[in-house]
């Protein structure tokens, strides 16, 4: 399955990259985004579950930037899953909840 899905991927970003208009690929800043200010909330699903990312803007600078990814709000579940178990079973436990170490690294 995650061989198609990544056979799928490549596919449409051939598609998209060859269907890219001519031209500058950056647009300049709008009017007043040197003075932008304000924060934003967006979230999207990943296999894992929920992400979040907070973007903060002051003077039209990035002022905070969190992410808060899927394997981070499931690692609790982990210390809940082990107690009881061998030590030798505890690789198995960690990994069926397929967490990431490097999203939590952010």
């Amino acid at each position: 399955m995650r061989f198609w899905e990544a056979d799928v991927t490549l596919e449409l970003l051939d598609r998209l990259l060859h269907g890219l208009p001519r031209g500058a690929f950056r647009a300049p800043a709008p009017a007043g985004a040197e003075r932008a200010e304000g924060l934003a909330i967006g979230c999207n699903e990943s296999p894992r579950g929920a992400n979040t990312h907070y973007v903060q803007l002051r003077a039209g600078r990035v002022v905070r930037y969190r992410i808060r990814s899927a394997s981070f709000a499931n690692w609790p579940l982990v210390l809940e899953a082990a107690p009881g178990n061998l030590i030798g079973d505890f690789p198995l436990i960690n990994k069926s909840f397929e967490l990431c170490y490097a999203c939590c690294d952010r």
